[in-house]
């Protein structure tokens, strides 16, 4: 078992990846700007970790 860094796991590729990882039984810290926004398959996941990740200047 690996753990996987995804970012831009709330959508599109990223969450394609996310769930391929976790498919592989691997756990993932997934990097988002939101956490509130990671879709449930991988929000509810006891091997997924979700982190606000924003790299934007505000």
């Amino acid at each position: 078992m690996a753990t996987w860094f995804v970012t831009g796991a709330s959508r599109g590729i990223g969450a394609e990846i996310a769930r391929a990882a976790l498919a592989g039984g691997n756990n993932v810290v997934v990097g988002v700007r939101n956490p509130e926004r990671v879709p449930a398959d991988l929000k509810n996941s006891d091997k997924v970790f979700a982190v606000a990740l924003d790299v934007t200047d505000n």
